[in-house]
């Protein structure tokens, strides 16, 4: 049973979103709803899926973008929500 399973996952996946899709649209959801911590991990997940799909172009882009989401986690604190301090900053209240 363990491995019908499986096998329906594998189809699923090469049938519908492609990793990087599935990474960036993870992304997008945590850009507004989830806090820099976890922007971090999320924007790591498309450079890492963009190297597998060998795309190096975009894989230094989220490489750089990845470098800025953890040290905002840094600074800001890994549990501050994004949407939050992106409208204090917004607001000129940072």
């Amino acid at each position: 049973m363990a491995l019908l399973v499986g096998l329906m996952s594998l189809s699923i996946t090469a049938c519908g979103e492609s990793a990087i899709e599935k990474a960036k649209r993870r992304h997008d959801w945590v850009q507004e709803n989830g806090t820099f911590g976890e922007l971090c991990v999320a924007t790591k997940a498309v450079q890492e899926a963009y190297f597998d799909a060998n795309d190096m172009e975009q894989f230094n882009f989220w490489h750089t973008s990845a470098d800025a989401a953890c040290a905002n986690a840094q600074l800001l604190g890994a549990s501050t929500p994004v949407k939050e301090a992106v409208s204090q900053e917004s607001d000129g209240s940072r």
